[in-house]
């Protein structure tokens, strides 16, 4: 495997750096590729791990670093409207189809899912597949309704008021793994802000709403049942309002589950997965 570091100026002027993992004796343009969004707070190079899996799956991978996480520029971990994120990814999805024109996945984990299944219910993106791992849908400990309109309200008056903080033992059940999240100097360990976490959860509740689109895409949704930060009702509920979707749970699996003590299996299940949908893409 071959990896690449490259930066992406964005048209607003924002500097972003973009890695890839590709096989090494290959560089066609019409290779199968998956773009991955990251989550809130952490960094693209936190998924090389996976990446290896997927390069020797035949799978050529992208990402980037989103505006404010690890090498991009922006203020950390921030973000004051989904939209704003779509925008990005179809920046960086836009220089990607310049150079690779096979058939391509969209996948995002945790908000990176909430922005990659918003981008495809609101026609910004057209992959050939979408993955959401851990899609951030809905809080684990979701307030009432009320509540989060006030907690809206407020955010307008008092943006950077501290809303939550993530937990590093949420990520994974081996201590290894989160010692790793937990140590990264590249990973934010701020309290979200209350205008990012009203962000994500309008977001999450415009992409379960009953006017949503279907996803008439091949889709693979992956999600732990002890997930402490992404509650996995969210995702049960897209896929009970999406029966062509392909929904693989881990019962203790919790919130990364491509650092968990599963990691194995679910990146063997996510590497088929991809390489077979890919496949029928490019042969139609």
């Amino acid at each position: 495997m071959r990896s690449a570091r490259d930066t992406l100026v964005t048209p607003s002027g924002q500097r972003l750096v973009t890695r890839a993992w590709l096989p090494d004796d290959d560089r066609s343009e019409s290779r199968p590729s998956v773009l991955i969004v990251h989550g809130l707070g952490e960094h693209i190079g936190r998924y090389e791990r996976l990446a290896e899996v997927l390069v020797d799956a035949g799978l050529a991978v992208h990402g980037f670093d989103l505006p404010g996480h690890g090498e991009s520029e922006g203020r950390r971990a921030w973000f004051r409207d989904v939209a704003d994120l779509i925008d990005v990814v179809s920046v960086v999805a836009t220089q990607l189809r310049t150079w690779n024109v096979g058939p391509w996945a969209l996948m995002g984990h945790s908000v990176g899912g909430l922005v990659a299944l918003r981008a495809v219910q609101t026609g910004s993106l057209s992959p050939d597949a979408l993955v959401l791992s851990s899609p951030f849908l809905r809080a684990s400990r979701m307030p009432p309704s009320i509540v989060v309109r006030a907690l809206v309200a407020l955010a307008r008056i008092a943006p950077g008021l501290p809303a939550t903080r993530l937990d590093p033992s949420a990520m994974s059940r081996d201590p290894v793994e989160v010692a790793a999240y937990r140590d990264d100097p590249a990973v934010s360990h701020a309290p979200v802000r209350l205008d990012t976490a009203t962000a994500m959860v309008t977001a999450g509740a415009a992409a379960l709403s009953p006017d949503a689109p279907p996803l008439l895409l091949p889709t693979l949704v992956l999600h732990g049942l002890a997930d402490t930060v992404s509650n996995p009702s969210g995702s049960a509920e897209l896929v009970a309002r999406n029966p062509g979707v392909t929904h693989h749970v881990e019962r203790e699996g919790r919130h990364e589950l491509f650092n968990d003590t599963c990691r194995e299996l679910v990146s063997d299940v996510l590497a088929r997965w991809l390489t077979s949908r890919l496949a029928l893409a490019a042969a139609n």
